[in-house]
């Protein structure tokens, strides 16, 4: 029987970490959390937890974490003394590259064993699935 596409959208998360990033400690909130305010710099907590689906109990939690680390800091805004926004720091912002490059480093050695053509073909696969999903809507 033919799966779905939805069937097949499922697979593919637990797959690409089953295959790359097994044994690795390349993921997690906390750095899923940094990655959207290093995109998306000083915004209110209430933007992270509607782009990360986080709830704000969990998110609060998180983000204390990481200011306590330093990777985060808290300021009010300028237009609206009431609100208060996220802003990743410079030792954030390392954190981020260093673990973008590690990201980078670990899939490169596990793809290292495909032959160009079949890296090619992934590559060019995921170019065509990025640019359908993107004319989705958030």
């Amino acid at each position: 029987m033919d799966k779905s596409i939805e069937e097949y959208f499922i697979g593919l998360f637990p797959l690409v970490h089953k295959k790359i990033f097994k044994n690795k400690k390349l993921h997690g909130q906390t750095n899923r959390i940094l990655f959207v305010i290093a995109d998306h710099n000083g915004k209110p907590m209430k933007y992270y937890c509607d782009k990360l689906h986080i709830s704000k109990p969990n998110m609060t939690t998180a983000v204390n974490g990481l200011i306590e680390e330093n990777y985060l800091k808290r300021e009010r805004d300028e237009n609206d003394r009431r609100q208060i926004n996220l802003y990743i720091t410079e030792k954030g912002m390392i954190e981020v590259k260093n673990h973008k490059k590690a990201m980078l480093e670990t899939i490169r050695e596990r793809l290292a064993p495909l032959t160009n053509e079949d890296q090619q073909a992934l590559k060019e696969h995921f170019i065509g699935i990025m640019e359908i999903l993107n004319k989705l809507e958030e």
